[in-house]
């Protein structure tokens, strides 16, 4: 009985890549770990978040997005991680941990050092976040192949971008004025453009349960884009609407969406500049 389960947990959630079962357990765990572990954890240590807490975060983003096609390219101290059990703090949903872990360990002693010499922490988390990405940048840039494709990716995303932005004139969607939210929806379009390119251009698969069965309806992961949009608006309207009173609580809700998109738009990004 015991293997049965065994086996089960080790096929569906270490092994078996994405699938329905993880894929609905990973929602629900990341859903209920934000509202009843995150929010509170953090809300006493950072107190408020602005641009200057995106800004000081966007270092680790990029960080923890590029580690991840650096585990696959098995580059620099990432050699040797590319399977199971040795991968499983570097891929999704590992890798959310593990750069939890970095990131609010750097956040703590950022605080430590703003206590004790006055150093704003927001620049000393930035600084340090900054160079962990650039020694990933140090192996990334020697190893590019392919810019031209990144190139077509920047094309069919400022298509979109240009495009949602005259939906937003037209239309006036007020909802993309408030708060961040045309910034989310536009990393999430970067998204849909890697992807896109990816798989109708260069032949790639996509490995997400959802996007992979539109993309098997439609024929064309160009379905990325309204499914991102259609998913985005209703969301943030929800946001916006039910966490009114609460700001930290819908901002930081927020930056774990821009995170969600940020992720798989850079990491496919520089898995497309290497091929």
């Amino acid at each position: 009985m015991f293997e049965v389960i065994r086996d089960f947990i080790i096929k569906n959630y270490f092994e078996g890549g994405y699938n329905l079962i993880n894929t609905i357990t990973y929602g629900l765990i990341l859903g209920y770990l934000t509202f009843k572990f995150l929010i509170p954890l953090l809300r006493p240590i950072i107190g408020k978040i602005d641009r200057w807490f995106v800004l000081m975060l966007l270092p680790f983003i990029l960080y923890g997005a590029t580690m991840r096609e650096m585990i696959d390219q098995e580059l620099g101290v990432y050699t040797g991680h590319t399977s199971y059990p040795g991968n499983w703090f570097f891929v999704s949903p590992g890798i959310y941990f593990t750069m939890f872990a970095i990131t609010l360990t750097c956040i703590l002693a950022a605080k430590a050092v703003q206590k004790i010499a006055g150093v704003d922490y927001h620049k000393t988390v930035a600084a340090l976040g900054t160079f962990l990405f650039l020694y990933n940048m140090a192996l990334i840039v020697p190893n590019i192949r392919h810019p031209d494709v990144f190139e077509k990716v920047c094309v069919f995303f400022a298509l979109a971008a240009s495009l949602t932005y005259a939906f937003k004139r037209l239309f006036n969607v007020k909802l993309l004025d408030f708060e961040g939210n045309m910034a989310i929806v536009l990393v999430h379009l970067f998204d849909a453009s890697t992807t896109f390119v990816g798989v109708d251009l260069l032949g790639l698969y996509e490995k997400h349960v959802v996007p992979t069965y539109f993309i098997n309806l439609t024929h064309t992961a160009a379905v990325m884009y309204p499914l991102k949009l259609l998913v985005l608006l209703p969301a943030l309207y929800v946001i916006d609407d039910e966490m009114k009173n609460d700001e930290f609580g819908r901002r930081f809700i927020k930056f774990v969406i821009l995170v969600l998109g940020a992720g798989p738009a850079i990491r496919n990004s520089i898995l497309l500049l290497l091929g």
